[in-house]
């Protein structure tokens, strides 16, 4: 199975460590849990293998015995909620993502390694008031460039692109998925950089933006990502 996400990636390839270690595969399973947030978050296609890790994730993230997840969930005010796609998608991800974003990841990490709940607490709050930051930042990043979008493209093109160095690059992925939604166009949003341009790509139904992208792959110094969403530099 080839739509993976890197998470999934990295859960066969504990299963796989495990087996051979003469740990047992079967002990990797209790990071089903964590493939299957970044599973959604990742908008690979939930068909076969990752229709699977999300059924059992979502089954696990309901009964978790992970400290930070359950600070977390108790934080956005969804614990007594059924957790299923569109929470890990919209609520749990999204506050995860938020502290690598704008701070460091080191953060998210702690949060998942905790093992106090007084500290997991602390944590879930920072993250919180994070994920509200990124919010608000993204939320003006979107109506400055759906503004930038209506003097500067042209609606016959077949894919919307934007460049604006004003743009966090760490919120260009969600801004590029906000303005596709609108206008149901393929979308690229590119900052700055620290060195060259780069930014993100998220796509609609029908359009592979990795296949696109790769028949112009000479004109970038690299890219990557599957059939809905991209990341490149350029």
């Amino acid at each position: 199975f080839k739509m993976l996400c890197g998470a999934g990636v990295a859960l066969k390839f504990v299963s796989s460590l495990y087996e051979g270690m003469g740990i047992g595969k079967e002990k990797a399973e209790e990071f089903i849990e964590y493939a299957a947030i970044a599973t959604v978050c990742d908008v690979v296609d939930l068909l076969e293998e990752n229709r699977i890790i999300v059924k059992y994730g979502l089954k696990m993230l309901n009964n978790t015995k992970n400290l930070g997840l359950k600070a977390l969930i108790k934080e956005t005010s969804i614990e007594n909620k059924k957790i299923s796609a569109y929470h890990l998608g919209f609520i749990i991800g999204p506050e995860i993502n938020a502290t690598g974003r704008l701070e460091t990841a080191a953060l998210a990490v702690e949060l998942l390694l905790s093992d106090n709940e007084e500290k997991a607490r602390e944590l879930a709050a920072k993250l919180h008031e994070l994920n509200t930051e990124r919010q608000n930042l993204t939320q003006k990043s979107v109506e400055y460039l759906d503004e930038l979008l209506k003097v500067s493209h042209n609606f016959s093109h077949k894919v919307i692109l934007l460049y604006s160095p004003a743009v966090h690059e760490s919120i260009a992925g969600i801004a590029a998925g906000r303005i596709k939604e609108k206008y149901n166009l393929p979308t690229i949003v590119l900052t700055k950089g620290k060195e060259v341009p780069k930014g993100s790509a998220r796509s609609i139904e029908g359009y592979n933006i990795f296949e696109e992208l790769s028949k112009c792959k000479h004109l970038m110094e690299k890219f990557g990502g599957h059939p809905m969403a991209a990341g490149l530099s350029i």
